[in-house]
């Protein structure tokens, strides 16, 4: 696994101004985004295994944690970077504070303040390349192999 890289964000609550933050990411290669797709499914499909043994209960149990794994595998290998965790000032409480972990990253997501219970969204700065022109409009480039 990559060494973890910081980058800046923006925590935001509905009627307080936004502040700054920093995130944690931690960059995963095509194998590491197989293996964590991998184990989730191999655990949804234990237990479905396991929930066999439940009488009525496995009517849904069974289908439904055979879905579950599939769905966890194709997000778990679509996450590029994972986010390890966020740091920053709550806009709402406004005290420093380090927001622990988080899921999926896909350029925002949510986390809850510890001190005052607020939630908030986590906005990811884009990053900038070397030489890049910061008027210019952001443009997605899809390249086929």
């Amino acid at each position: 696994m990559s060494a973890p890289h910081e980058r800046d964000a923006a925590l935001e609550a509905f009627g307080a101004p936004a502040t700054r933050a920093t995130v944690r990411l931690v960059s995963q290669n095509p194998g590491q985004r197989l293996v964590r797709a991998l184990a989730a499914l191999a655990a949804c499909w234990v237990a479905a295994i396991v929930s066999v043994f439940f009488p009525v209960a496995h009517f849904f149990l069974v289908p439904g944690f055979l879905v579950l794994g599939v769905v966890l595998a194709v997000l778990r290998g679509r996450e590029r970077e994972r986010l390890l965790g966020v740091q920053g000032v709550c806009p709402r409480c406004h005290r420093e504070q380090d927001f622990g972990r988080g899921g999926r990253q896909s350029g925002q997501t949510w986390v809850t303040c510890p001190g005052c219970f607020t939630r908030l969204r986590v906005t990811i700065e884009p990053r900038e390349s070397p030489g890049a022109n910061p008027s210019a409009p952001l443009t997605r480039v899809r390249t086929v192999r």
